[in-house]
This record gives C-alpha cells, structure tokens and sequence, in this order.
C-alpha cells in the first residue's frame, strides 16, 4: 500500500482542528473505503491505551477520503507540556479472507494552550454625553459645548445636528465627527443665525459600533 503516510502539526487546546485523508493504492489509484470503518488515536505514547483520547473520524459519504478531528471537549484533554503522537487507521472486519486494518497516517501532535476560546466583549455604542451647555456670543456666533458620559464604552468623536423649522431647516448636520467637547459656528444649513428665531441643536456621541441614535442630547437657542 501507498500509506502509512507523515504529518506532524501543532493543535491550540480549545479549537477544532480538521484534516482529511485522500488514501491512494501501490498503483496510485484512489483507494475505495465504503466499507472501512476509521479510527483516529491519540497518545503519549504509540500503542499506550492508558493516555488515549480519541479523536473524530468518519468515512465520508461517498468513500473517498477520511475526515479526522480533534474536537474541543476532547482537546481539552490534551497536556501542553507534553508532545503526542497519533494513529489515522481503517478497519474491515468483514473482509475475505481474513480481517483488514490498515494505518493510513501517523504523526506528533504539539499542543499550545488555546488562543480562540477568550471571552470578547464587543464595543458597544456609547451612551449620549451630558451637560449641554449653548451660548450665544455678542459676534453672531454660538458656543457648543458638553460632556462625554463616564458610562459604558466611550465615545471617540460627536456629531452635532441642528435644525430651524420656522426657516426650514431640518436635521442639518452641523459638523461629522468632531474629537473635541465644543464647538463654534456662526450658521446653520449655510444660513447665519438670525435674530428672533429658535434653533435645535442635538449632540450624539459615535465610537466604531455605531452613533447613539437613541436618547441624544438635545437643547436650544433663540437668537437675540
């Protein structure tokens, strides 16, 4: 036969690890396993029954190849400070004339402690800032300031909307992405601030999960 085959890999404890095996004959033709049965041993040593976990294996479905795995529950098993080796065999007990078991592949397995199994706390969305404060300057302008909320993921920038229904002007973003806590601006919608008119300002706070959308921080100011 053309197998026992070699293949030495390292395994992170905690993951899946999956290969397949694609046996071939003397003559390198494809070797028919529909009615082999696999088995996939691991050991500290070759042979020692005591130290074993048994990995998966399965024919597939169309009898071509060997799917082998080490699955979580059984890599849990597995002792980083020590070095394993394994079996890849079938088996035909039916076979004439007599039974058939054939090592298809062996090999060392080193184990690392695992990498993939750690808790990951997504970033959630901020939460909107807090005391907004908006004043109006004597030189037509109007100061924006406020507060980043200590809750939650913080924010890494705002963005500032303002509107003036008696003119119009609806959700006009004043300005995108602002790192600072204030701001200035002498207009809105490209209109400057006018005399006797109400104007909305809302604050939200952004971070790379999104913008706060939801209980933004909103105030006004009427011009004089």
């Amino acid at each position: 036969m053309a197998f026992p085959g070699t293949y030495n890999f390292s395994y992170y404890r905690g993951d899946t690890f999956e290969f397949s095996i694609y046996p071939k004959n003397s003559s390198g033709q494809t070797f028919a396993l529909a009615s082999y049965d696999a088995t996939f041993t691991i050991a500290t040593n070759r042979g020692e029954s005591e130290s074993q976990v048994v990995g998966y294996a399965a024919v597939s479905p169309d009898g071509t190849h060997i799917v082998c795995a080490i699955l979580p529950s059984d890599g849990s098993e597995l002792d980083p400070s020590q070095t394993y080796v394994y079996d890849v065999e079938i088996r035909n007990p039916d076979a004439q004339p007599y039974p058939s078991v054939y090592t298809l592949l062996t090999g060392s397995i080193t184990v690392q402690d695992q990498v993939t199994d750690v808790p990951i706390n997504p970033t959630q969305i901020p939460q909107p800032p807090t005391d907004l404060v908006i004043t109006e300057n004597p030189a037509g302008t109007v100061n924006i300031s406020w507060t980043p909320s200590e809750v939650g993921d913080p924010a890494t920038s705002f963005n500032i909307y303002g509107k003036a229904p008696a003119l119009g002007i609806t959700n006009y973003v004043l300005v995108d992405n602002t790192e600072n806590n204030s701001y200035s601006t002498s207009s809105i919608g490209g209109f400057p601030f006018q005399s006797e008119v109400t104007y909305d300002i809302q604050i939200r706070a952004v971070n790379v999960a999104g913008e706060n959308e939801v209980d933004t921080l909103e105030g006004q100011v009427t011009i004089a």
